[in-house]
């Protein structure tokens, strides 16, 4: 994947965090399951998309496992932040 691509990922990645938090968690895993195929096989900016990627597979096994888990709204945030360091990365430091 090149890096156009790569951005247009994360930001899309983004925008279902941001969605899919508010959903019901059927419907976040469905929304979320592609996502983390997506990120989780992809080269680039390697550490802050595999962090990206960690942060989406807890919040997939929470929904899992204990979709109503007190540290839910800290899995959404941790991913959410992961995956705008990732996008920021990829944008390369500010001029």
């Amino acid at each position: 994947m090149n890096i156009d691509a790569d951005m247009r990922l994360a930001d899309r990645v983004l925008l279902t965090l941001e969605r899919a938090k508010y959903l019901h968690p059927q419907a976040s895993l469905r929304e979320l399951m592609p996502l983390r195929d997506e990120v989780g096989s992809g080269q680039g900016v390697e550490n802050e998309r595999a962090e990206a990627w960690l942060a989406i597979a807890a919040i997939l096994k929470t929904l899992s496992e204990a979709p109503g888990h007190r540290d839910m709204p800290n899995l959404w945030q941790k991913a959410t932040d992961k995956t705008a360091a990732w996008l920021a990365a990829l944008k390369g430091p500010a001029p």
